[in-house]
């Protein structure tokens, strides 16, 4: 309806894998949708380089890119998310969602400035995190004054950091939002959203899959190697496909493309719903552990083309270590794994629940983004 009330072409995709990925490597651009006018505003005050589009997107992958040579990830991830998931549950007799968002925050913190996060700033970052998650999923407004203590904290710890600020701030010039965002972003509040939402989701796969629960104690017992990665990664894999924490992504098609029996025409908005994607609907990781299977589906997981999620290989690492560490530590006792208890506004598991104040909310934004629609339209 968004599309429609622009005069612009739009479809829905979520049967056809061969479309969707053409869709997905034949654009960067996300246009103007669901995610401009409901999850972008919800955003501020900072951006998401997930979101935005063009000069403001080109910059922020440009930089997140020379962030992540920095912080020499490939040799410290590991070690630091290990120690934490030590820490974390020695902490915790039971490991819920807020232990998983804890636990994020303290991995990705100590990544990036190389130093422990406080207990008031690991509070801070975490309610000011589901603030954002809150606003972007239509569950309320958020509280801003919070939002902007987050940025404050962050300019602080950058200004003590082994980051050039001076050099980064002549880069920004006068744009303070796009410098905290290039380090907000992508090293804390995605991963705390997604990173919980993709535990949720698997703790509950695994729970109603226990045979998995069983290889994967088994695994532990019989040390690391190759196939005991590949299967943790085909775990996280298939959580990905059946529970994926973008329920849409969506392209403005630059040119004309097509299957060879359909053609999408340059100009259309393009919707790729994962919430409704027909797929195989059992739990079945091993499928990812054949070559021609990941092939096919791969793109399912963190996207593709220009637009493919730059953080991948780094929230990858994070994801198996933390899995693997959490289920050694605890034992193999999925009693004191339950990762969906206590998570809230998720892009699946609760959010059909939804109270008289958010439904008076989300009905607020639709009618304002249908005013703004029409105006613009009237203005032309």
């Amino acid at each position: 309806m968004i599309c429609s009330l622009q005069n612009i072409p739009s479809v829905v995709l979520k049967s056809n894998p061969k479309l969707c990925k053409l869709v997905l490597d034949s654009s960067d651009v996300k246009g103007k949708g669901i995610e401009y006018y409901l999850a972008l505003p919800g955003w501020n005050p900072i951006y998401n380089s997930e979101s935005v589009d063009g000069e403001r997107w080109r910059k922020l992958l440009s930089i997140f890119r020379k962030l992540v040579h920095k912080i020499d990830y490939s040799e410290r991830l590991t070690q630091i998310t290990e120690k934490n998931c030590q820490k974390i549950c020695n902490e915790s007799e039971n490991i819920d969602s807020m232990a998983i968002q804890k636990l994020t925050v303290r991995v990705f913190f100590e990544l990036l400035f190389r130093k422990e996060i406080t207990v008031e700033d690991e509070k801070l970052f975490i309610d000011a995190t589901n603030e954002w998650r809150r606003h972007v999923a239509q569950k309320g407004e958020s509280d801003f004054s919070m939002k902007e203590r987050m940025v404050e904290r962050i300019l602080h710890h950058l200004h003590e950091s082994q980051f050039d600020i001076e050099g980064l701030q002549n880069e920004f010039k006068a744009d303070k939002f796009e410098l905290v965002s290039s380090f907000m972003q992508p090293f804390l509040i995605s991963p705390i959203i997604n990173f919980s939402d993709i535990f949720c989701e698997l703790s509950l796969l695994l729970k109603q899959n226990q045979k998995y629960q069983d290889k994967l104690i088994k695994l532990i017992d019989e040390k690391s190697d190759e196939s005991t990665i590949g299967l943790h990664v085909a775990m996280l894999y298939e959580a990905l496909r059946l529970k994926h924490p973008f329920p849409i992504l969506e392209r403005d098609l630059t040119k004309d493309i097509t299957d060879g029996k359909i053609v999408l025409k340059k100009g259309t908005h393009v919707y790729v719903e994962f919430d409704g994607f027909t797929q195989n609907q059992k739990f079945q990781p091993e499928n990812w552990l054949n070559a021609d299977y990941y092939k096919e589906n791969s793109w399912f997981l963190f996207a593709t083309g220009p637009r493919m999620c730059a953080g991948r290989l780094i929230a990858l690492n994070a994801l198996e270590v933390i899995l693997k560490e959490l289920i050694r530590i605890k034992q193999g006792n999925f009693e004191k794994l339950k990762m969906w208890e206590n998570h809230k506004v998720s892009g699946r598991t609760n959010d059909q629940a939804a109270s008289i104040k958010e439904l008076l909310f989300q009905v607020k934004m639709i009618f304002k983004v249908f005013k703004e629609i029409l105006m613009k339209r009237l203005r032309n």
